[in-house]
């Protein structure tokens, strides 16, 4: 089994590094801990440290955005991913709850404003934003959605390594996946792995074609995230609950069946209609959810031109 500190000895891409000034990791606090900050509309956040100063901040009565990890220093602190814009005040408060870190940098895994609609809000903290190379182009394209705020400030094109004291963070990028500017972070020295939206733990995922992605990028970014995981790492997903490598193998063998599905289908010339007629991936209806369906999984695997 390869573990994830040989895995990523193994990466072929160029690494970029940018080193915080702190030189250890602080024990923040060795008991799991749970914080709750309320909006007016019932939605909450939850925080779970999922590993030592590593904090997993999720949602709960409704849709807040994806999970957003939290990595704590000795001097600084790291967000991956901030949520939808009408979380800010929530989000900002749990994250004083668990620290007085200054959040130095903040990764956006991808372009979806659920996962960076509190850039702006973020950056006016002296916040570096980072990201894919094609998570600012794409942002610099939508101005009505993205202020100049908003826009990473520090991009890459194949990994990165970020450094908050002895922790480091390694962002790898995933090409035409959920999107073509997706980014998985990877903390060896916890065993951790932030899949972001590569994950949707018993969920059908959403591929979004129309911002580069597709359904082959989609599994080989699984399969990357797999072959670097063991069977003790702490995966986060872009949405649902806290996973582990037999959770996204289970998730990546549902998508490569689906696709088998529908691909075979549509070589015999069967319409869109009729797949969603005959209710063909009917076996999975358990992972639908308010934003994709069964229906609408098969008309995401029916539309790409990948499969």
């Amino acid at each position: 089994m390869m573990s994830i500190r040989s895995a990523i000895t193994t990466l072929s891409a160029s690494i970029i590094t940018i080193v915080l000034m702190s030189p250890a990791l602080q024990a923040h606090q060795h008991e799991k801990k749970e914080n709750k900050e309320e909006t007016s509309e019932k939605l909450s956040l939850v925080s779970n440290e999922i590993a030592e100063n590593l904090f997993m901040i999720s949602g709960q009565g409704g849709f807040t955005g994806g999970n957003v990890v939290l990595v704590v220093g000795k001097q600084h602190a790291v967000l991956i991913d901030d949520k939808i814009a009408k979380m800010e005040k929530p989000l900002i408060d749990i994250v004083q709850s668990i620290t007085d870190r200054p959040i130095s940098f903040l990764v956006n895994t991808h372009l979806h404003n659920d996962h960076t609609g509190n850039n702006a809000a973020i950056a006016k903290q002296h916040t570096h934003i980072v990201g894919h190379s094609n998570v600012r182009k794409r942002m610099q394209k939508d101005t009505k959605t993205y202020s100049e705020e908003a826009l990473p400030k520090l991009t890459y094109l194949d990994s990165m390594a970020l450094y908050v004291a002895d922790q480091p963070a390694i962002l790898i990028h995933a090409p035409k996946a959920h999107t073509d500017g997706d980014s998985f972070v990877v903390f060896k020295e916890s065993n951790v792995i932030h899949a972001a939206d590569l994950f949707f733990n018993e969920l059908f995922p959403f591929i979004d074609l129309s911002s580069g992605g597709s359904v082959q990028g989609y599994l080989a970014g699984q399969k990357r995230i797999l072959m670097i995981a063991n069977d003790e790492t702490i995966i986060v997903p872009g949405h649902g609950k806290l996973g582990n490598k037999k959770e996204l193998q289970t998730m990546h063998d549902m998508l490569v069946d689906a696709v088998d599905i529908v691909k075979t289908a549509k070589e015999k010339g069967i319409s869109l209609a009729k797949l969603k007629e005959d209710k063909v991936l009917e076996k999975y209806k358990s992972y639908s959810w308010g934003f994709v369906s069964s229906e609408k999984m098969i008309e995401q695997l029916f539309k790409d031109t990948s499969i």
